[in-house]
Formats: structure tokens, sequence, C-alpha cells
């Protein structure tokens, strides 16, 4: 299966961890801002062009996947996973939710996890 892992910029280096996981369970993982470079200051948004590349990759990631697992662990107040999350809902992905439900919309996932390694369980081996 093609699943998206989206979550804080801040906190990818922790989800490139658990994409290796994911990795091992036999699925692919098409979240490649997991592999972007750290930055100093607020996220490019000083650079329009870079925003928009990075938004056009996210958004053609996830509709490439057939599962969208949110990693709600850590809070930010830029809000980019959630827009993640409504693309999935709208365009019929399944969505799981891993760590706290912060909005009404986390309730309309397919699946909620407190933790990481019950979300890995259910992927497989």
């Amino acid at each position: 299966m093609r699943i998206y892992i989206s979550g804080c910029f801040e906190s990818r280096s922790r989800l490139a961890a658990r994409r290796g996981e994911v990795e091992a369970r036999g699925h692919g993982v098409a979240s490649s801002w997991l592999d972007e470079p750290d930055q100093k200051g607020p996220v490019v948004l000083s650079d329009p062009e870079k925003c928009l590349e990075y938004a056009q990759r996210d958004y053609s990631e996830v509709l490439a996947s057939e599962l969208l697992i949110v990693d709600t662990e850590d809070t930010n107040t830029r809000g980019g996973r959630e827009v993640e999350v409504g693309i999935a809902l709208a365009f019929g992905r399944k969505l799981w939710v891993v760590g706290p439900r912060r909005n009404i919309f986390h309730y309309l996932a397919h699946r909620h996890f407190p933790a990481w390694e019950e979300a890995l369980e259910q992927l497989g081996v």
C-alpha cells in the first residue's frame, strides 16, 4: 500500500524513523518532505515560489497515496498537516490519526491510535 505520513515539519526526523518502520512492513511511503533539510527561521514562507513547489508536491503525494497517517503528537500553528487531512478526506483516501484528536475532522478518521506502535501493528509485517 502507498502511504503518506503527515505531521509537523519539526517532527520530520522522528517521523522519518517511522517511515522506515512502515517500509519494513512492505509499504511505500510518499512523504518526501521528511527528507528536507533543517531550515533557519520560519519555514520558507518568505519564498512564494518555494511555497508553491512544496504545496504542489505534497498535494500530489497525498493524492498518489491510499492511506494518510497524520501524526498529531506535536503541535504547531501552521496547519499544513490539517490541509493534507482535508485533501485525503475530500478525495476518499483512508485516514488514520496517531496521537490525540486535535480537531473535529480527526473524528472522521477511519482509525485512531494513541501511539505509533499500535498503528504499525495494524500495518502488518
